[in-house]
């Protein structure tokens, strides 16, 4: 099963050829390769009330793997009248999963290229786990980033040494749906 993870979006350069283009987003779904990722679809998480979104999965085939999905409409843009909006409907929609032990923070991010995006962290009761006598402190975290062309959910269980592996996952995946000159 594959369970939550906090990614941390570094706004790095990405890879020198992005693998999947803004305007190739036009089917169904596309299906997204990446390394040791698979691709598959998962249409509930798309959003209720729209019909034209396409997207883009990509999860590693292990168990305990990331699971990261992109999500952007036919024309790669958001058809929302407000981000902000949009943002407070996903807030509002972790909330009422879990309200009895999640912590949800949101804020305005700045990205690599400049542009302006919202950053939701939505975090569960944190435990600690006993291994063969080391001690893993272990926390359930998803991180939902929100910009005017993609939206990025990444979930997953991880340690700290996991996170730079993941990090280059997520900001390829990014890269890949920005317009390039």
């Amino acid at each position: 099963m594959l369970v939550p993870i906090l990614l941390i979006f570094c706004g790095c350069a990405g890879p020198a050829t992005p693998p999947v283009a803004l305007t190739e987003a036009t089917t169904t779904y596309v299906n997204y390769t990446y390394g040791y990722s698979i691709a598959y679809p998962k249409p509930w998480f798309l959003r209720p009330t729209s019909e034209q979104y396409v997207w883009i999965c990509a999860a590693e085939a292990l168990e305990d793997g990331p699971f990261v999905t992109v999500f952007v409409d036919e024309q790669g843009a958001w058809q929302t009248a407000s981000l902000e909006s949009y943002v407070d409907w996903w807030v509002d929609w972790l909330d009422w999963q879990d309200p009895h032990f999640a912590l949800i923070e949101k804020h305005p991010v700045t990205l690599g290229d400049g542009s302006q995006a919202w950053e939701i962290i939505y975090i569960a009761a944190p435990f600690a786990r006993f291994e063969e006598g080391v001690k893993f402190k272990w926390q359930k975290k998803e991180l939902f980033l929100v910009t005017e062309k993609v939206l990025v959910v990444a979930t997953g269980w991880t340690r700290e040494s996991w996170w730079e592996r993941d990090i280059r996952l997520l900001d390829a995946i990014v890269y890949s749906l920005r317009p390039h000159p």
